[in-house]
């Protein structure tokens, strides 16, 4: 038969002992538990301990089910291999792998991004404040597992400069945020470092004063229009090919905002965006700079690259809405062109790319996209935030399969179906909710980060 142990834990007594239970004594044990007298009971098992008695399982199993359940509900099943079968719980784990780490602390220094990096690392993107707090340095950590300081490294400034993210590359780091430019401008910000965080000189432009190999830093989406901005956030292309950015500007397209499509080589130069019949739209043996939008405001969020284009999350006036933001799909192929939207308004598809509306489930409601990523399913998890009647701004999930389609949503605002979903997070109460970023889990799920606030005090 096979040989199955008992360690029971008798409250009693705070002794452990073990029980194993033959059929010719079973009915002596049963009685000693039902009764409950521990004292009796403890005596009688170790005497039939010192037999090294033995018991079929099931023999077991039955004694198992007389015994009081509440002797057993603060125990862990074990494996039967073991010595024991229900032994007391272990002391709660410490938590040797969570841990906070604080970086600065004389003055407001503030974190904008982390990743963690191939060494099991972590790369941290923040502000510090310069002597005139009006031109805050960026700030460039590195830690080991754990958080510990590695190295660190401050890129100065005699301009406006705000970060927005920093990413590890095969050799390096790239950063991106904006500047100030001339005639009140801003424009895009990229500092290409090395595996260290060193850089170029770089000059009051934002520019490399010398031209370094692996590093670099460079301004994009200048002009000569006062009031006008370009902003945007910079990715390593596929195979070290150079660098994408996703970003808007109201210096170049159809007008007001438009998103902006950009690639660079390996140095971060593209193409002249600033020349030709439609200026903010290029490509060369360098790269290419295409604008995606109407004559309305069109902005883009984030955008994730795929293996023949590019997926952007963005917001547009275009759709059945149009006097109220929708948040806009676009897909590209890999020289930025896609599908003809305007014809469409705002949708289409064809074998270069397409583009798809969400129209909030409330009228004439701002639905405005916070970000994306890519699903292990080959579809894309977009986060936005909308509004909904009594909830106020609410946080809302599209799941879409491949070609940017999800499912009919339009009687509830929510649905569900094979590979696609739409779900509206609220808050019960006078809470309003809404996200910044979304991550797609290793098992299939998904993990919002955002932030709540109330009228109420």
């Amino acid at each position: 038969t096979e040989k199955t142990v008992y360690k029971v834990f008798l409250h009693a007594t705070k002794k452990t002992v073990c029980l194993k239970g033959l059929n010719s004594i079973k009915p002596l044990i049963f009685e000693v538990f039902k009764v409950k007298k521990v004292a009796i009971g403890l005596a009688l098992l170790l005497v039939f301990t010192s037999l090294f008695l033995e018991a079929d399982a099931r023999s077991v199993a039955v004694c198992r089910q007389n015994l009081d359940p509440s002797l057993f509900s603060q125990y862990q099943h074990c494996p039967t291999d073991q010595t024991s079968f229900f032994s007391p719980p272990p002391p709660p784990p410490e938590c040797s792998e969570s841990w906070m780490k604080t970086f600065g602390g004389l003055y407001s220094e503030a974190g904008r991004s982390v990743q963690q990096t191939v060494d099991s690392g972590y790369i941290v993107a923040a502000k510090i404040p310069a002597s005139n707090p009006s031109t805050p340095q960026w700030w460039l950590i590195k830690t080991d597992s754990k958080g510990n300081e590695e190295w660190s490294k401050v890129f100065e400034t005699d301009f406006d400069a705000q970060l927005s993210l920093a990413r590890q590359t095969i050799d390096g780091y790239i950063l991106s945020g904006v500047r100030t430019g001339d005639v009140e401008t801003y424009v895009t910000w990229l500092i290409k470092t090395g595996s260290l965080g060193e850089t170029c000189a770089y000059d009051d432009t934002g520019n490399c004063v010398d031209q370094e190999k692996n590093v670099f830093a460079k301004t994009i989406g200048e002009s000569a229009i006062p009031g006008v901005s370009t902003a945007g956030i910079a990715y390593e292309a596929q195979e070290g090919s150079g660098y994408v950015i996703f970003g808007s500007t109201n210096a170049f397209g159809a007008g007001g905002q438009d998103i902006w499509l950009i690639k660079t080589n390996q140095d971060g130069e593209t193409c002249d965006y600033t020349q030709g019949p439609k200026p903010g739209n290029c490509s060369d043996g360098k790269g290419f700079a295409k604008t995606i939008g109407v004559l309305a405001d069109d902005t883009a969020a984030l955008g994730v690259q795929t293996d023949d284009g590019y997926v952007i999350a963005g917001t547009t006036l275009l759709g059945e809405s149009a006097s109220a933001q929708n948040v806009w799909l676009v897909k590209t192929n890999l020289d930025g062109e896609t599908c003809d939207y305007i014809g469409g308004n705002g949708n289409c598809a064809d074998g270069k790319g397409f583009a798809r509306i969400f129209d909030g489930f409330t009228d004439n409601s701002p639905d405005i996209a916070k970000g994306i990523m890519k699903t292990s399913d080959g579809g894309y998890i977009i986060l936005a935030d909308t509004w909904v009647d009594g909830k106020g701004t609410s946080i809302w999930l599209i799941k879409t399969d491949s070609s940017g389609l999800t499912c009919d949503y339009s009687r509830t605002g929510e649905c569900t179906e094979q590979g696609k979903f739409v779900k509206i997070l609220t808050h019960e109460g006078q809470f309003q909710v809404g996200g910044n970023s979304v991550y797609s889990t290793e098992d299939g799920r998904y993990i919002v980060t955002g932030y709540s606030w109330s009228n109420e005090k």
